[in-house]
């Protein structure tokens, strides 16, 4: 039998889940099968031990706020309308290099 915890939130008693009290980035949300090697993850170890084996990373490894904050600099610089032209004038050239423009 496990261990139940109770907490008061707005003058109400509350059973605390092991799971739901865990930081959001530490909480497993159940069992998977891996589409990878096809084996069932059941618990953040495996999922860990799994990564190992198999030489993976999630998807959502290194993805933080200065990641999105990159991201955007980068959408602008490429979006920018000098950036642009200088690319067209790049490729121009190179094609008139190359004999083909």
């Amino acid at each position: 039998m496990s261990r139940r915890t109770w907490r008061q939130i707005n003058g109400k008693m509350v059973e605390i889940t092991p799971q739901a009290s865990l930081p959001e980035e530490l909480r497993f949300d159940g069992d998977f099968v891996s589409p990878v090697d096809g084996s069932i993850i059941r618990n953040k170890r495996e999922l860990h031990e799994h990564n190992r084996r198999n030489n993976v990373v999630q998807t959502t490894d290194g993805h933080n706020e200065d990641w999105e904050q990159r991201k955007k600099e980068r959408v602008g610089f490429y979006n920018s309308k000098a950036q642009k032209e200088e690319r067209i004038e790049a490729v121009k050239e190179s094609l008139y290099k190359l004999g083909v423009g």
